[in-house]
């Protein structure tokens, strides 16, 4: 490899890195006992069949531009409707309800 390619890893290897990262993130987040809330939406996450292909579909996001655009604003999104209620008694809900993607 030259001094100026930078190669993490293999790019077909990139969905057992994800698993890897996020076996270490529920490591994490079930030995923390005070961090109740993430717990139960890790719970929430790995109800039902689709986590594992939530996870395919992260690594394969991180290889496409297009794709990984769209992750983001997903993952915006759902982070700005989740944060909504905690924001709700700063701002008004016609505020709220007015946030938006930049």
């Amino acid at each position: 490899m030259k001094n100026n390619e930078i190669n993490l890893f293999e790019l077909d290897e990139l969905p057992r890195y994800v698993e890897i990262a996020y076996k270490k993130l529920k490591n994490s987040i079930f030995f923390d006992k005070s961090n109740v809330i993430t717990r139960n939406d890790l719970v929430e996450f790995e109800y039902g069949d689709q986590w594992e292909n939530k996870l395919k579909d992260l690594a394969a996001s991180l290889t496409d531009s297009a794709k990984w655009e769209s992750k983001v604003k997903e993952i915006f999104r759902e982070l700005v409707r989740h944060s909504q209620f905690v924001f709700s008694h700063l701002f008004s809900e016609e505020k709220c309800s007015k946030m938006e993607i930049i």
